[in-house]
C-alpha cells in the first residue's frame, strides 16, 4: 500500500490551496489537495513538505499536525492503487504566489491550476457536483480551523 501526505494550505484570508487536474481516460477534472506519496527515508511531514514544494513551488519548513487519514482505492494512469493519506494542516501568513518549479515532474505536468478557494466555495463545488479529494474536505477544513484556535 502507498502512503501518501496532503497538506491542506489556508492562507490569510482563510481560504484553501486546492489543484485541479484532468483523468486522463475520462478527461474529467478533479480537485486535490497537494501531496502525494513518502520517498525513501522520509516521514509524512517531510513528504508532505516536499509535494508541496514540488507541486506550488511554495517552502515550507515545517507543517502542523496530522488532522485526518483514510484508505482509499483510485485507478491512476490505468493501474488500480490502493493507498493511505495523511493530511497535514499549514496556515500561511500571506498569499503566496502558485509556481511549478520542475514542469518535468510528472505530477505537475497533470495540474491544469491551483485555486485559493473559501470553505464556502468549497461547499458550493461540493453541492454543484465537483469531484473533489478528500470526500470529506470541507469537514477536515473546518477541523482544520479549530486546531488554530487552540
Amino acid at each position: 500500500m502507498r502512503r501518501a501526505a496532503r497538506a491542506l494550505v489556508i492562507d490569510n484570508l482563510d481560504r484553501v490551496l486546492i489543484l485541479k487536474a484532468r483523468e486522463d481516460e475520462t478527461k474529467s477534472s478533479f480537485y486535490y489537495l497537494p501531496g502525494g506519496g513518502l520517498k525513501s527515508g522520509e516521514n509524512l511531514k517531510q513528504a508532505a513538505i516536499r509535494e508541496l514544494f514540488e507541486e506550488t513551488g511554495i517552502t515550507l519548513f515545517s507543517v502542523g499536525d496530522e488532522i485526518y487519514s483514510e484508505k482509499i482505492e483510485f485507478v491512476f494512469k490505468g493501474v488500480k492503487r490502493i493507498q493511505e493519506n495523511h493530511v497535514f494542516c499549514v496556515f500561511l501568513d500571506n498569499v503566496p504566489s502558485i509556481k511549478f518549479p520542475d514542469e518535468t515532474l510528472s505530477e505537475v505536468a497533470e495540474i491544469e491550476s491551483a485555486l485559493w478557494v473559501s470553505l464556502k466555495e468549497l461547499v458550493e463545488m461540493k453541492e454543484k457536483g465537483f469531484e473533489i479529494y478528500p470526500i470529506e474536505l470541507p469537514k477536515i477544513v473546518e477541523t482544520c480551523f479549530k486546531t488554530r484556535s487552540l
